[in-house]
């Protein structure tokens, strides 16, 4: 991923993680329109470390993401090179009118058989070198998921042990349905950008695709993760029958 793209989807990926900061405010009024016995007297601290659980996964989704890129731009990379030098063999320089047009010139005498003038042997392809996996960019995704599972890890056994979080999971819901929004969305710009680049008339970047694909790659299956999360979260609150707070 180049630099300004990688900069790009970084912003956008945090300021999806710090959407949920406006959602305390609707579950602040909620939480106080239940009866006394229902509401929920740790709202505030979970809604910190769901916040910042959040904010860990979605740093999580965007290593992989990044490492997603690297990996499908190697795997295109080919057709970049091969549809870059149709293209110059393809050139034909423009026409000069100013310019007197070059005179006819004769043929080239062959030579002799028994001289002969042989060709230049024929220069084999040269084979590609192996891809280094270990590079900046892998580096960078590493640093990001391993950094995103630690912090995550540590705020979501915060959140489980240290609050009421299992019997009243209503906030840590509403921030699975806010990712599984998030997800959605970006799944939804990738593919409609994805499918206008190769519908486009002209010259296919490829590079440009291979980030398309990367985000696809991901958050589609994370917005499928988050999708059956849900829907377990909602029959649980079904079949307990408890009014949750957020």
């Amino acid at each position: 991923m180049s630099s300004y793209l990688t900069i790009v989807f970084v912003y956008a990926a945090v300021a999806a993680a710090l959407v949920p900061l406006f959602r305390f405010g609707s579950l602040r009024v909620r939480n106080e329109a239940l009866p006394p016995a229902a509401r929920d007297p740790q709202l505030g601290r979970k809604f910190v470390l769901c916040l910042f659980t959040h904010v860990c996964l979605m740093m999580i989704l965007v290593g992989l993401t990044v490492s997603a890129d690297d990996a499908i731009w190697y795997a295109v990379e080919p057709m970049q090179l091969a549809q870059d030098a149709r293209a110059d063999d393809a050139w034909v320089p423009p026409p000069r009118p100013d310019l007197p047009p070059l005179p006819d010139l004769p043929p080239l005498p062959e030579p002799p058989p028994e001289v002969g003038n042989p060709l230049p042997p024929t220069p084999l392809a040269v084979a590609r070198p192996p891809k280094k996996w270990w590079n900046e960019q892998q580096r960078m995704a590493a640093a990001l998921v391993l950094s995103g599972l630690i912090h995550g890890g540590l705020a979501w056994a915060s959140l489980f042990f240290l609050t009421n979080q299992r019997r009243q999971p209503g906030v840590a819901r509403s921030f699975v349905v806010l990712r599984f929004g998030l997800c959605g969305l970006l799944l939804l710009i990738g593919n409609t950008l994805a499918l206008i680049m190769l519908l486009s008339e002209g010259k296919t970047d490829y590079r440009v695709l291979s980030v398309y694909f990367a985000v696809i790659g991901v958050w589609g299956p994370a917005m499928l993760a988050h999708l059956g999360w849900v829907v377990l979260a909602y029959r649980r609150r079904e079949e307990s029958g408890v009014e949750p707070s957020g």
